[in-house]
């Protein structure tokens, strides 16, 4: 019969949400390099070094007009060298979405979770996905962006949705290439993309956003962590644009407001603070559903593959059978118990979730069955996104 563990996940309606999970992957439009750097080809890197063998040098972002090099060190400008970032250089001159939805694409995001021998090695696989598309020399003639982000961001919020339901489980963040006008983003509530979280911001002066800096930050930060965090301290940036060139400490509060409600990921000020902040870690999803935000998505992922792991281990034990043909109660309840002290009461413990709740049942009659059901629980611990305050003089307190 079909033995193994499948695993699905129902993004509920919560309401607006006032290691290895750190292991990363860049996909970039590139330009190859003789034999030493071939395209659809993934490589490791530990350190912007890593780049030297490859043949990449600093003068190859401007040779190619690509943004590679540039990724990568902002990603390791905050995770710092040791931190694992895959590498994969897609054609600039090819259709980033079509790349996204192949098969190609699919078997390399496998790959980072196999050994050099190929066996499984969970702990290296990549856990966030950044594409970046290559720098557009004019604003888009139509759209709100370089006409292919959209088109992407629905392609691979389908490639991890199909590798999620197949036990790899990571989201991506987007290149929100050459936006066409800060103050007619599109609205990413209807946009049905929550492993996705477009970026419309950037470092440095052109079309495209800075990933690397994104999951750079991810990289060191617990699952819960919040990119807005203030107390964090400023980005470690000069300066900031979106993606259509307009300077962020030019936009006015009501514009990061609307953009941060359309669900859009981006660089903003803060008015008491000074140099630069995200305004949170918005997917590409309507804002009341759980899976809305970046840290909802890790959280998630990482829970599931602890899942997965855990109730992979009884798959061929012989459980005490109670006089109905069921699993006896008092095992599951030690099941329950010993997936809790082993995995999720140190994420709560470290702040990463509030509390779970698992659910073992076996499907009845288990002695014809043979299944055992489950349902998780999870209540998140999201950060502080919004404060009312109101001010007024009294007579007397």
């Amino acid at each position: 019969m079909k033995t193994g563990v499948n695993i699905k996940f129902t993004n509920t309606r919560t309401g607006v949400a006032s290691s290895s999970d750190g292991v990363a992957l860049l996909c970039v439009q590139a330009v190859a390099v003789a034999s030493t750097f071939k395209l659809n080809t993934l490589y490791k890197l530990s350190q912007p070094s890593d780049l030297t063998p490859l043949g990449i040098t600093d003068t190859y972002d401007a040779t190619n007009k690509v943004s590679l090099v540039r990724q990568v060190e902002e990603f390791y400008a905050s995770a710092g060298n040791g931190a694992t970032l895959y590498l994969i250089g897609v054609d600039k001159s090819s259709t980033m979405s079509e790349f996204v939805a192949s098969d190609t694409f699919e078997s390399l995001l496998r790959s980072t979770g196999l050994s050099a021998e190929g066996n499984p090695s969970p702990a290296d696989r990549a856990k966030m996905i950044g594409v970046v598309f290559a720098p557009q020399d004019q604003a888009p003639s139509s759209g709100s962006y370089y006409a292919d982000v959209i088109p992407t961001a629905t392609a691979l919020n389908t490639t991890l949705g199909n590798l999620w339901d197949a036990g790899f489980r990571a989201f991506a963040v987007l290149d929100g290439n050459n936006l066409k006008s800060v103050t007619d983003a599109p609205d990413f509530n209807t946009q049905d993309c929550p492993r996705v979280a477009v970026c419309d911001t950037t470092a440095t002066l052109d079309s495209c956003a800075s990933v690397g800096l994104v999951l750079g930050i991810l990289s060191r930060q617990a699952v819960n962590y919040e990119l807005s965090n203030v107390s964090a301290g400023p980005l470690p940036i000069q300066n900031a644009w979106f993606t259509d060139g307009t300077p962020v400490s030019s936009v006015l509060p009501a514009v990061f407001d609307t953009l941060g409600q359309k669900q859009h990921l981006f660089i903003r000020t803060r008015d008491t603070k000074s140099g630069y902040y995200f305004n949170d870690g918005a997917t590409a999803e309507d804002s009341t559903m759980a899976l809305s935000t970046i840290p909802a998505n890790r959280v998630l992922n990482k829970i599931a593959d602890y899942l997965h792991a855990y109730l992979t281990d009884i798959i061929g034990q012989t459980p005490p059978i109670d006089t109905d043909g069921d699993i006896n109660e008092g095992y599951l309840s030690s099941v329950t118990e010993n997936f809790y002290t082993t995995y999720t009461d140190p994420m709560i413990t470290d702040g990463e979730i509030a509390g779970v709740n698992l659910e073992l049942s076996s499907l009845s009659p288990f002695t014809s069955t043979r299944t055992v059901k489950a349902h998780l629980s999870i209540q998140q611990r999201p950060g502080i996104a919004l404060i009312e305050a109101d001010i007024e003089f009294v007579n007397s307190l």
